[in-house]
Order: C-alpha cells, then structure tokens, then sequence
C-alpha cells in the first residue's frame, strides 16, 4: 500500500493510506512512523543470525533495564521471555516499543548497528 504524508495549513499532517485520508497531529504522525520503523526493523531482525540476535538481545535489555519506564506485568513478561532467547516477532516488537519509550534516539543507534 502506498502511503503519502502531506503538511497541512493548519499545522497538522495528511496522511494518505491508498484511498483514504486522514488528517493526524505531528506528534501522532511521528509516532505513526515510528511504529512503522519498528515493523521494518522486525522483519530484516528475523533474518539476523543466532549470535547477532544474542548481542542485539543484551544491547537492548541493558537500554530498557536503566531506563526509568514503568513496566507492566505483561511487558515484564515479554521481557523476561525475549531475555529467555524468545525471538518471535511479536516480542521483538514490544521490546523495541519499549526500548523507544526508554531512549528512542538510543534505540537507533543500537538498531543501525545491527540492521543498519
């Protein structure tokens, strides 16, 4: 799906999915890219060799663990299984969602050694 975004008079920000407009705040639509970063990162990080998910893993959990970001019980668990060796794409996900409410300019830096 093509997706075009277009700044707006008022400030705000045309985000065009196919068909369909939407007009979102700037801190929404940065936020939207953001998550769609992620989705991008995920795919190329389930392509990583065992070694480098390793590293990746104790790179990103040391950023989340000195964070000050309160953790709820599921994304503690998530946590403790991605810590676990649990590669699914669905932790990998929320583990760079929480890496991003952590320190997201740290989160790049980590991503781009390792996906670039």
């Amino acid at each position: 799906m093509r997706i075009n975004v277009y700044p707006t008079e008022e400030g705000d920000v045309l985000v065009r999915l196919g068909r369909m407009d939407l007009k979102i705040s700037k801190e929404d639509a940065s936020l939207l890219k953001s998550y769609l970063d992620i989705t991008n990162w995920v795919e190329v990080f389930l392509t990583l060799d065992q070694e480098a998910k390793d590293k990746f893993k104790d790179e990103i959990m040391v950023l989340i663990s000195k964070a000050t970001i309160d953790l709820t019980r599921k994304e503690k668990g998530l946590a403790v299984q991605f810590m676990k060796g649990n590669y699914s794409e669905y932790t990998f996900q929320n583990i760079l969602r929480l890496g991003w409410r952590a320190d997201p300019k740290a989160v790049k830096e980590i991503v781009n050694k390792y996906i670039g």
